[in-house]
């Protein structure tokens, strides 16, 4: 009986231990269902704010609306992705949803929520300039003009395949690079160029390959000679994006920027604008873009059009920063200007000298 007695206690205590887990878990979801009903109700109210303020029913809804508090996308958008996605499948629904805003004239990838704020910016009652970025322009264009065809496409697949074909191999050093999901044409010539350079060692055999036999390559590799003329064409077209992003990168945006532009792709090809191809006219459209752009500055004015020299302070910023990183980004902030100057005995004196 006493042994009863003590299994009864022992169970009773693990009982009791269980139905106080179960009431933490209870309070718990209780205070989550707390919040997400604060915040449904924070976007409603926020949607009911919009729609009074923003009356006109000439634009889209996709546009008027603003993305969700923490999303990039707004109600509407992410409802119709969602009910064609059910309907026609998720690449599919990518497509179509791309082709109906070419042909709506939409971009859903303009920076929506920095541009907007920045535009309400003022300083002495002179409005902010709120420029774009050419190379995620140009990346954008890149895509529209080949990214969506089914050459490209079938040409990624392979590229995946036999990524994982040669990885741990003796042919690993011939292996693709991989590209991310996610701002994939700012990077896509990389890829260009290594099949490229793949195509040089599948017609030139004699190059030296030691520990690799020609049949290797020619049996992970020959499918890239059925895309070496396309892959001309995309390597003219990244040419040309690159060619302009030297001009901006080096001259910055002023108003004689479009002509040095279109000086420098007369040197990169003549008469290219009246080839026709895809990389023509990916020249126009930047080229217009950039004009566009330059339309904005007062005369005499000089801004930048590339982020690209903001991302390389920030990567030199970090090569330098390393393991003090977890001291916080705020008290290494002045080594960020310092980068930008040659630091001499006077500049340090100088500086020192406005310190009390």
């Amino acid at each position: 009986m006493r042994r009863q007695s003590k299994r009864r206690n022992q169970q009773a205590d693990i009982l009791k231990a269980r139905n106080d887990e179960l009431r933490q878990e209870v309070q718990e979801l209780r205070k989550r269902l707390s919040d997400n009903n604060k915040e449904l109700q924070l976007a409603r109210a926020q949607l009911a704010m919009q729609a009074s303020s923003e009356p006109s029913q000439s634009v889209p809804l996709i546009r008027r609306e603003r993305p969700l508090p923490g999303h990039q996308f707004n109600l509407s958008m992410i409802a119709t992705s969602i009910e064609l996605a059910k309907r026609v499948g998720f690449r599919t629904a990518a497509d179509v949803l791309g082709i109906v805003f070419n042909a709506l004239g939409i971009d859903i990838d303009g920076a929506s929520e920095l541009r907007e704020p920045a535009e309400k910016l003022e300083k002495d009652g002179e409005k902010t300039i709120v420029l774009g970025d050419l190379k995620h322009h140009a990346a954008n264009v890149l895509e529209k003009e080949i990214g969506r065809g089914e050459r490209f496409k079938s040409f990624i697949n392979e590229v995946a395949l036999t990524r994982n074909r040669v990885q741990q191999t003796e042919l690993d050093q011939f292996a693709p690079p991989t590209l991310k999901s996610k701002s994939r044409f700012m990077n896509v010539g990389t890829l260009f160029r290594w099949a490229m350079m793949v195509l040089y060692h599948l017609d030139h055999p004699s190059v030296s390959r030691e520990g690799i036999c020609d049949e290797r390559m020619e049996e992970k590799f020959a499918w890239l000679r059925q895309y070496a003329e396309v892959l001309k064409s995309w390597n003219q077209c990244q040419d040309v994006i690159d060619q302009t992003l030297r001009v901006i990168n080096t001259m910055g945006l002023d108003a004689k920027t479009p002509g040095l532009v279109e000086e420098a792709l007369d040197e990169l090809t003549a008469n290219w604008r009246q080839e026709g191809s895809s990389a023509t006219r990916i020249g126009v459209k930047l080229i217009a873009w950039i004009e566009d752009s330059v339309s904005t500055l007062e005369d005499g004015q000089r801004a930048w059009l590339s982020t690209e020299i903001l991302e390389s302070l920030f990567g030199r910023f970090k090569q330098m920063e390393r393991q003090h990183s977890k001291g916080g980004f705020t008290r290494l902030i002045a080594a960020i200007p310092a980068q930008c100057m040659r630091v001499t005995g006077a500049r340090v004196r100088e500086a020192f000298g406005r310190i009390d």
